[in-house]
């Protein structure tokens, strides 16, 4: 790139426009979803409390859900 292309880049016009682009906005919160961070790290470190109706139940992970697909299980 240029100098005067990367003064471009770098001027309050051309970040306002990126600021206000709500395309950009959007891709953004799909780049990170904080819930599921917090439910994977839950299952990671084992703490997590859930639960159907007052019955406790771990939750399903993909490695759990891939090897019932191996045994060929219809669960």
């Amino acid at each position: 790139m240029t100098k005067d292309e990367l003064l471009l880049l770098s001027s309050k016009e051309f970040n306002q426009i990126l600021a206000e682009d709500s395309e950009l906005a959007a891709l953004e919160k799909l780049k990170y979803n904080n819930s599921n961070e917090k439910f994977l790290l839950l299952d990671v470190l084992n703490l997590g409390n859930f639960r159907i109706g007052k019955l406790p139940i771990r939750p399903l992970t993909l490695a759990k859900w891939s090897f019932l697909y191996l045994l060929g299980s219809p669960y």
